[in-house]
């Protein structure tokens, strides 16, 4: 059996709060693709994954039978600048898949969301003191920059680039041009999701059976620099996902109206209109130019 067969045949990289969830459950309903896909694997970002061994992720992929189409979708992807070559490396003709959505509006739902899952914003005063302070979550609406090495390295015509806007006025026509870049000779099926919204953010609340430990993690995680020696130490030690193991046992979900997001104010015009002239402006000229799209609809 060659590598391909074993591998997946698409793989979506991004972005995060642009749809990705509805997306891949949408393609995994599909009658032509396996419903044993798996979403965020984590395998390319994360060296304590990557480091198991090429073998471990084709084993991922082993239930999936042979006439259906395989894949992942890890939205995380595009935000590591390594993750482009190792899947070259790997899967020089795999399909990828990647959503994007306006950075200022993207910015502002991934922060509602992350004040939902208690994480590392609520640090912040307000979302425009997270944008003033954390250079990483501003770093996630730079596309140009993260998508430039995929364009690089993979045959343009292996690259389906979706905007989460054009899902909003048309999830029908949005889906068909998914099926037709997998080469699905259904291309007009119809998902039960098709006009549901998956995660409604604010729907839920989370809580911590030890809110100190989880307190202290996100602060010692803030203060230990991207690129660092002890950084590069914990991701090799492995550290980190035992750390995520921890979260996830110290973790506990409890449905209700979180009020801690519902008292979030609207985005600002003000600060939207700051992310988009200021910060993002050049990435997203850059951007236009790379797509070969006129983005006016974001500005």
């Amino acid at each position: 059996m060659d590598k391909k067969s074993l591998g997946p045949d698409f793989i979506g990289i991004g972005t995060m709060k642009s749809a990705s969830g509805w997306i891949f459950k949408c393609l995994r309903e599909h009658p032509e693709v396996s419903n044993k896909n798996i979403k965020e694997l984590y395998f390319f970002n994360k060296i304590f994954n990557y480091n198991k061994g090429i073998k471990s992720y084709y084993s991922i992929f082993r239930k999936s039978p042979k006439n259906q189409i395989k894949g992942e979708y890890t939205p995380s992807y595009m935000l590591n600048p390594k993750v482009a070559s190792l899947i070259h490396k790997h899967f020089p003709n795999v399909k990828i898949i990647a959503c994007l959505r306006n950075p200022a509006e993207r910015a502002y739902s991934d922060y509602r969301y992350n004040i939902q899952e208690d994480g590392r914003f609520k640090r912040y005063k307000n979302f425009e003191d997270t944008i003033n302070n954390d250079k990483e979550f501003v770093e996630r609406g730079f596309y140009y920059k993260q998508l430039k090495p995929y364009f690089e390295l993979f045959p343009r015509e292996n690259i389906l680039i979706l905007f989460y806007e054009d899902l909003k006025k048309d999830p029908i026509k949005f889906i068909e041009r998914v099926h037709s870049f997998l080469g699905l000779k259904d291309e007009s099926y119809k998902p039960s999701l098709m006009k549901r919204k998956l995660s409604i953010t604010g729907s839920y609340i989370i809580k911590y059976k030890l809110p100190f430990l989880n307190s202290l993690i996100y602060w010692l995680d803030s203060k230990i620099e991207k690129g660092s020696k002890l950084r590069k130490l914990i991701d090799k030690s492995g550290l980190e996902n035992y750390l995520l193991k921890f979260r996830q046992f110290n973790r506990m979900k409890i449905i209700g109206k979180n009020e801690n997001v519902f008292s979030i104010p609207p985005l600002k015009q003000s600060t939207k209109f700051y992310l988009l002239n200021q910060i993002y402006k050049d990435d997203i000229q850059n951007l236009e130019v790379l797509l070969d799209k006129d983005l006016s609809f974001w500005k």
